[in-house]
């Protein structure tokens, strides 16, 4: 697999960053123009939390920042081979969580689908909002985004893409979990 360090010398490795310039990444708007650096650790602990099983508030947020890790991975150059096999299955695992969401709702997380050519899932956990466009639909999903439960979410104004990194290397440092195993 090829991995794109980001040759750019303003690039953030952000599994080298402190709890505090972490935090300072998340809180603020104004570092979304330095990009980040993939790492490799990373990738594979995203990779790996494709097929976590999602029971938790905080185990929704550990999957949504991996599956929008991969994303933003996926999304640049030179990454083109990987991302239609990468694509089907980050849409199909996200449907499928969203679907288990609806039929098993969890305390403070909401959902919202816009239907149409975009398919267009919303996950709201924790104050963070993940879209995810383009996702396989199916019954329950359909009926759910019919219903009065479907209820509009307002975007932030915050993307995530440009924090992908930012966002996963948080939630590792939360979970405490080695970053030697994932690769």
């Amino acid at each position: 697999m090829k991995v794109n360090l980001n040759n750019n010398p303003m690039a953030v490795r952000t599994s080298l960053l402190s709890e505090e310039a972490l935090q300072q990444r998340l809180d603020a708007v104004n570092f979304l123009d330095i990009p980040e650096v993939f790492e490799p650790q990373h990738i594979g602990v995203a990779w790996g939390c494709l097929k976590m099983k999602v029971e938790t508030r905080k185990d929704l947020l550990f999957f949504l920042a991996a599956t929008n890790y991969l994303n933003a991975w996926v999304k640049q150059e030179g990454q083109k081979e990987y991302k239609s096999l990468i694509y089907k299955q980050l849409k199909r695992r996200v449907s499928q969580v969203f679907t288990s969401l609806i039929c098993h709702p969890l305390n403070k997380v909401r959902l919202y689908y816009e239907e149409g050519k975009m398919n267009c899932a919303y996950i709201e956990v924790e104050g963070w909002l993940f879209s995810f466009h383009r996702i396989p639909v199916n019954s329950r999903i359909l009926c759910y985004a019919k219903s009065e439960k479907n209820q509009k979410l307002l975007w932030k104004g915050k993307r995530l893409q440009p924090i992908a990194a930012t966002l996963l290397e948080w939630n590792i440092r939360r979970e405490k979990i080695p970053l030697h195993l994932a690769v």
